[in-house]
């Protein structure tokens, strides 16, 4: 697809936006943002043939939107047919609607599935050359201050079901079914004699999920007749996946691309599936028999969820990825990390030094921190603090630090507490609480939309409140 040049606005347009609160945050930031220079940075995602895609304008405004006001893609789809300061935010020309019986170019055939694959075609690359625009644009314009860093490490829970082999195991089973049935229906000849224990495996979780006082032994039970279903399943998989291949082949010879293109997928869905299975069967036996497994399998649909312990009370187990967040005396966040592990907090410290040296040219002054931070281990140089003149983090244990007492650790103390709030307002009001889109670079991308969407709203409330003062003084002054 191309990129589609923005439009004159109309002459109703124009009318119609003298109706609107010019002192409204969204306008005075569409106003501010550089546009421009955020479709030059996704321009390289886009062909220079082709049909006109969506304006980028228009799909950055509604992921902004959407994260914002933590609304699901088709909610806000349907919002920007309704709300007129939504039509101006993503530059819409209003009056060409108003005009038209049916919407017009930029607005048809928008729906949530057009979110969707926008966001694949970015990326998580794509969403950081995004965020690096909004960045410069915030540093050129000194609306953040680069002099204190701030930085902390949280949980992004998944949108998974709380893991439970029982679970796994049944549901394992009933996707391969589902899968050798789909290759059934391509033409794959499946052997006889497979059983699909749909009735058998129902009785079976029903009775481990009830209450009493041999649970265990019942849930022991359940997961060694599923782990026996799961396998009698599984013995199958090579053979189906022998004729996809060989079914595959023929359909290459005979030059049908399309078909051999959703063949190759089946089989590798079927392969990645068994494989998955084959890991929750063993992890199941090495469990009871006592040993421990790590990497362990939580999630088929999202087999890269770890599990992830913060040491909080209301809930002690997280599954997601964590996610390192730094952030400014002003609030802003200026870098954040992802990773696909449960990796210590006091190494985050080095790539959230590095991407905070990115944005403002330098390390920071000053550093602030919880205990988490601290590695007794680790030297000033491997944890990238080295050419950071003060360093507030206090020490594990009952020992102090021993710059306790001074007047600059005290205040960058106090300085820390302000990430707290951030977090939290990130996970409440910009859906960083749950991640709903697929995969690893799903996490990243949720991360980085929630951090625009705290940055410009942040940002947009600034302008406001010095918008109308201005207006005020031309008051008195007129």
């Amino acid at each position: 697809m191309a990129v589609r040049s923005y439009q004159q606005p109309t002459m109703w347009g124009w009318l119609v936006q003298q109706l609107l609160d010019p002192t409204h945050d969204l306008l005075v930031l569409a106003r501010q943002i550089d546009w421009e220079a955020l479709t030059e940075a996704l321009r390289p995602y886009y062909h220079r043939l082709g049909r006109y895609a969506k304006p980028i304008r228009l799909m950055v405004g509604l992921h902004l939107l959407k994260h914002r006001l933590n609304l699901s893609d088709a909610r806000v789809v349907q919002g920007l047919h309704e709300n007129l300061y939504w039509m101006t935010f993503c530059g819409i020309d209003v009056g060409t609607v108003l005009e038209q019986a049916t919407p017009g170019p930029p607005m048809r055939w928008l729906d949530a599935s057009t979110m969707t694959k926008w966001r694949q075609r970015l990326g998580p690359e794509g969403t950081h050359a995004l965020e690096a625009v909004i960045q410069q644009q915030l540093v050129r314009e000194k609306v953040v201050d680069g002099r204190s860093m701030v930085t902390d490490t949280t949980a992004q829970e998944k949108h998974v079901a709380y893991p439970t082999d029982t679970a796994l195991l049944d549901k394992g089973r009933r996707q391969l079914l589902k899968l050798i049935g789909d290759a059934k229906a391509a033409g794959v000849v499946v052997a006889q004699g497979l059983r699909s224990f749909r009735r058998t495996a129902q009785r079976v979780v029903l009775a481990a999920s009830k209450l009493g006082k041999d649970r265990l032994e019942r849930i022991a039970a359940a997961n060694r007749q599923l782990s026996t279903m799961a396998h009698h399943v599984l013995r199958r998989v090579p053979r189906v996946v022998a004729q996809l291949h060989g079914k595959l082949g023929a359909l290459r010879r005979f030059g049908h691309a399309r078909a051999a293109a959703a063949i190759e997928r089946l089989r590798e869905q079927l392969q990645q599936t068994a494989g998955l299975v084959q890991r929750v069967i063993h992890q199941n036996a090495e469990r009871f028999e006592g040993r421990h497994v790590a990497n362990k399998v939580l999630s088929l649909h999202e087999p890269q969820v770890v599990s992830i312990r913060k040491g909080k009370r209301a809930k002690s187990t997280e599954y997601g990825s964590k996610v390192s967040l730094s952030i400014e005396r002003h609030g802003f966040v200026i870098t954040h990390m992802e990773y696909a592990c449960n990796i210590a907090d006091a190494d985050t410290l080095p790539e959230a030094i590095e991407g905070w040296r990115e944005v403002f040219g330098r390390p920071p002054p000053e550093l602030a921190g919880d205990r988490g931070l601290h590695h007794p281990g680790h030297a000033r140089a491997r944890l990238g603090t080295a050419q950071v003149t003060h360093v507030s983090i206090p020490l594990k244990g009952k020992t102090r630090h021993p710059e306790a007492d001074t007047a600059w650790f005290k205040r960058l103390q106090r300085l820390r507490a302000h990430i707290e709030p951030v977090i939290g307002h990130l996970k409440a009001d910009h859906r960083l609480e749950r991640c709903r889109y697929k995969g690893f670079a799903g996490d990243q991308l949720n991360v980085s939309w929630a951090v625009l969407a705290w940055n410009t709203t942040k940002w947009g409330r600034l302008l406001q409140q010095r918008h109308r003062a201005e207006r005020r003084e031309s008051r008195r002054a007129a």
